[in-house]
């Protein structure tokens, strides 16, 4: 399972939803924390017990507990104040991956290509 993380865009993406990993309702934070294949969202419960795993497989394609916490310290509030801004921003800059800037600067811890493909095969 591929982990990562992204900045929230507003309040809007902060919404009570059940664990994508063990299915307990939480509330994110500005740091969302993402799992794939369908970037479903996890608790910070689900990561820090996968962090714990990280210790004995250091190549694991998800964040270390320490690395979700510091970028939860430095990113305490969601990327923009409102959806208002979002659709701005989306418009002054393209909507989708590679035309948007904002949606590349939202994805704050993500696995390295070769990474994510040598951990397929495992």
């Amino acid at each position: 399972m591929r982990i990562e993380l992204q900045w929230a865009f507003s309040k809007e993406d902060m919404r009570a939803v059940p664990c994508a990993i063990c299915e307990a309702e939480f509330k994110p934070r500005a740091v969302i924390i993402r799992c794939d294949p369908y970037g479903e969202e996890a608790c910070e419960e689900c990561l820090r017990a996968l962090s714990g795993r990280k210790a004995a497989l250091p190549g694991a394609p998800w964040p270390t507990w320490e690395e979700y916490e510091a970028l939860v310290e430095s990113h305490p509030e969601p990327m923009f104040a409102s959806a208002e801004e979002v659709a701005a921003s989306e418009k002054a800059g393209g909507r989708g991956q590679g035309e948007w800037p904002a949606y590349d600067a939202s994805w704050l811890w993500r696995v390295p290509r070769d990474e994510n493909l040598a951990h397929t095969n495992h």
